[in-house]
């Protein structure tokens, strides 16, 4: 972090109960919230111009520092608050949008063994790694191929779409041994103008089976708990999702 952002930061909140002043330069700003274990996050900042001119291995003293007490994302505090977020933005969506689809996106074996081999190819270690760096690894893949997904439905159809994308592990109780702690997919699907059918969004997906039900004003709650109970879940949506004024929201859509 620069030194003059830093000290923008120490300037326009060097006031708040969050923020505690240590010295001239340096400070502690607890921005965390209602995390239960907040991550300490040290930001400094170096001279720079003459450090080019010093010994080679010389290191300046830290200018300014920075120790910022940030979510762990993980804590039942934080997956609440993650939750909330993305189900009012999902529930601004759902009103402006002419329709919506709940899609859920359940791989085949076959699809889950190809992802493994991709993963596998991809990073050399991919076995040795922590459950949680797998998942992520095979959630990756798993989303490029619905990136594909939703390409193939918006040149079939032509239709203006916006979407919220969830991922979660398979956990339930009648899940199989081979597919337990895997990723599965939960999308949101807004339609911006032209109507898209049941049949033409499952005709896009080819990897297992999708289930397609048309989304109503408690679908916001439904897909946002996919986040709450899960600290693996990741989550991707179309670009300024649910942030956007309604009026803002209806001119990209006449794109």
């Amino acid at each position: 972090m620069d030194v003059e952002r830093l000290q923008r930061i120490f300037s326009e909140h060097m006031h708040e109960e969050s923020f505690t002043r240590i010295g001239a330069r340096r400070g502690t700003w607890d921005i965390s919230g209602t995390c239960d274990k907040p991550v300490p996050v040290t930001h400094f900042s170096r001279a720079s111009g003459l450090a080019k001119n010093l010994a080679k291995g010389a290191k300046m003293p830290p200018m300014m520092e920075l120790i910022m007490f940030t979510p762990c994302r993980q804590c039942e505090s934080c997956l609440k608050y993650i939750g909330y977020h993305w189900r009012s933005r999902a529930q601004v969506e759902l009103q402006e949008a002419k329709r919506s689809w709940m899609v859920t996106f359940t791989g085949s074996p076959d699809f889950h063994v190809w992802i493994d081999h991709a993963c596998a190819t991809r990073e050399r270690d991919f076995w040795g790694q922590p459950p949680d760096k797998i998942f992520a690894a095979r959630a990756k893949v798993y989303g490029q191929e619905i990136t594909k997904f939703l390409k193939r439905l918006r040149k079939e159809t032509k239709a203006g779409l916006r979407y919220l994308l969830i991922a979660e592990t398979h956990d339930g109780a009648d899940t199989s041994p081979f597919l337990r702690g895997r990723p599965h997919y939960h999308m949101l699907l807004h339609e911006t103008d032209l109507r898209v059918s049941k049949r033409v969004i499952q005709a896009q997906w080819s990897h297992g089976f999708t289930d397609v039900i048309l989304a109503d004003s408690g679908s916001a709650w439904y897909v946002s708990k996919y986040i709450t109970k899960a600290k693996q879940a990741r989550v991707r949506a179309s670009l300024r999702y649910g942030l956007l004024e309604s009026e803002t929201i209806k001119s990209i859509y006449d794109l």
